[in-house]
């Protein structure tokens, strides 16, 4: 019930249409989190040490969602008034997108 009501919230706050563009992205869970891998994680990964290199290490790099790359998003996530929980969700995806990253 939970999992409806947010994806419905979503979908109002992002649009049908980038809400299914962000969930091929995500995957079937919905979000990527601590311990994830794969190309969509490299790709954040390499985007965060490019745009934000202040708080995002070069360990950060790689397709693996690691504690560098776990510090770096929820620094991300703090700096844009998000909440700092580490997970890149729709939310955190949409912000990362209006600083400039492509998926």
């Amino acid at each position: 019930m939970f999992l409806e009501l947010f994806l419905v919230f979503i979908a109002t706050f992002l649009g049908t249409g980038a809400l299914n563009i962000i969930f091929r992205f995500l995957g079937k869970r919905g979000y990527l989190k601590y311990g994830d891998s794969g190309e969509n994680i490299g790709k954040i990964a390499s985007f965060m040490y490019k745009t934000f290199p202040s708080y995002t290490k070069k360990a950060a790099l790689g397709n693996y969602f690691g504690k560098n790359l776990l510090a770096s998003i929820k620094e991300f996530q703090r700096r844009t008034g998000l909440e700092a929980d580490g997970n890149i969700g729709p939310l955190t995806l949409k912000k990362l997108v209006k600083y400039g990253f492509k998926y």
